[in-house]
């Protein structure tokens, strides 16, 4: 391994590619049972967010990726309008978010594997831990020949670990209509309504920030495509339709046919599958769905595997963090970083043999959907203060309307994620979740803070010998490549 870029440097990747990595860092199948909780108001919730979050994520995706393609992504773009300190803090964020979600969809993709074999087994998480544990090491391992591999094997997993199982569930949807079956959840036109009677009710609606999210992840990968003024926005525009798509299919097909009292975060999708099997006795079918949600998982699990861990990588250039994590391998990937990550998600992962699942799942993803806000937030700002600050950069994607057009997205973006950070403080109010509000504020608030804490820490205590590349091209020369 060395320490500066390669000869052989990276492949580039096609916009088809680039558009499944984007669309299947986003969906993941483990999220749309939290969702169908809220029966046909998944599709209002789905609706608000996509429109004033999910899409203003995109767009200023698209023209901070396509001016400024270099490696690092969001730190990079960050640190360009905000300087160095401000972007360690929404690079840990990115990264950590992520981190403390590993857990969850392993022990959902653990689940269905183990299925195969014993349905009880599945249901013991000491048995699972030794699965969760291999499984992400062997995505840790994939990721290390570079994208060549991995960008075939996430987009494999996408097509049929995640669209397959999401048209499935809608097929079923419409069987068990068709076969005279009463539906859980109302279908009158007044169900659309999200039911916003209480702060609780409302919060859970904001766990959907958790399952819109990463679509700037793979900004470190946009520089890799051919002719970025078209292939950056395209990838995007066709990842967020998908995404929208399949989301709100999923969640609202899932509670067509299971009660929201039944549904178990943790279990996943799988959960789903065989309440519909056992009531039809196709219990042959349920192997060949555990197998598929299980690539649907791990697809999802590849493809985040890489992106934050390269903004590290990048930052460690910048002398910012270790310079171990600055080593890469003939391909180019950050190998150092992602045996250290692997080794941190077996550590977070081992009390996940003590916990209350349902509960471990609803924290876990209100910490990483509040970590990763606070990120969101940072990026909002940065779009609207680098048409300032470099309004004559190169961009081959612009968000149209000029300096009212980006303000006008980036601030509803900015105010969204905002209002999302504090209203992720008070416990979630579901049939399917029973958490003390006591218990739920004194776990998710001080992880919070202790999660910000630490890269201000790091970066005010950095040591002498993390010291910058010096033949590092300078962060202040902006623009694209339009060719």
């Amino acid at each position: 391994m060395t320490d500066a870029p390669r000869a052989e440097g990276p492949r580039l990747i096609s916009t088809f590619t680039l558009a499944m990595m984007c669309a299947a860092i986003v969906v993941g199948i483990e999220g749309l049972p939290d969702m169908a909780s809220y029966g046909l108001a998944g599709i209002t919730i789905y609706a608000f967010f996509g429109l004033f979050y999910f899409i203003p994520v995109g767009l200023v995706s698209a023209e901070l990726g396509a001016g400024w393609p270099r490696d690092g992504g969001v730190y990079n773009w960050v640190k360009l309008a905000l300087g160095s300190p401000v972007a360690m803090v929404a690079l840990w964020c990115q990264w950590t978010q992520i981190v403390v979600w590993y857990p969850t969809v392993l022990a959902v993709a653990a689940e269905a594997i183990l299925y195969l074999f014993n349905p009880d087994l599945a249901t013991n998480p000491k048995i699972a831990l030794p699965l969760i544990i291999g499984t992400f090491w062997f995505a840790t391992l994939i990721n290390l020949p570079g994208l060549r591999i991995s960008g075939i094997i996430i987009t494999s997993c996408f097509w049929i670990g995640t669209l397959l199982p999401v048209v499935l569930l809608v097929v079923m949807a419409v069987w068990w209509l068709m076969d005279g079956q009463e539906p859980m959840t109302s279908m009158e036109p007044r169900a659309l309504l999200p039911r916003i009677d209480s702060i609780g009710a409302l919060v859970l609606a904001m766990l959907a920030f958790s399952f819109l999210s990463g679509l700037e992840a793979n900004s470190v990968h946009f520089r890799r495509v051919r002719n970025p003024s078209r292939a950056i926005p395209m990838a995007l525009f066709i990842a967020v339709i998908i995404v929208l798509l399949m989301s709100t299919a999923g969640s609202i097909s899932i509670s067509i046919f299971v009660k929201p009292s039944e549904l178990e975060m943790a279990a996943g999708p799988l959960q789903v599958f065989r309440i519909f099997t056992d009531h039809y006795g196709m219990h042959w079918l349920l192997p060949a769905l555990a197998i598929a949600v299980f690539l649907g998982m791990f697809g999802h699990m590849v493809v985040w595997i890489i992106g934050p861990t390269e903004s590290l990588r990048v930052a460690s250039d910048d002398g910012l963090v270790p310079p171990l994590f600055r080593r890469v391998n003939k391909r180019g990937v950050p190998s150092a970083l992602l045996i250290m990550q692997a080794i941190l998600v077996t550590v977070l992962c081992l009390p996940f043999a003590f916990l209350d699942m349902n509960m471990a799942f609803v924290i876990i993803t209100a910490v990483s959907a509040q970590i990763y806000l606070v990120m969101y937030a940072l990026m909002f700002i940065t779009a609207i203060v680098l048409r300032y600050k470099y309004p004559d950069a190169k961009r081959p994607y612009r968000i149209p309307c000029g300096k009212a057009g980006i303000w006008l997205v980036a601030g509803i973006g900015f105010i969204i994620t905002t209002g999302g950070i504090f209203l992720l403080c008070i416990p979630p109010d579901s049939e399917a979740l029973s958490i003390p509000a006591a218990t739920y504020m004194w776990l998710v608030i001080p992880a919070t803070l202790v999660m910000l804490l630490v890269p201000i820490l790091i970066y005010k205590f950095k040591p002498d010998s993390w010291t910058p590349i010096p033949d590092q091209l300078p962060i202040e020369e902006p623009g694209g490549d339009e060719q």
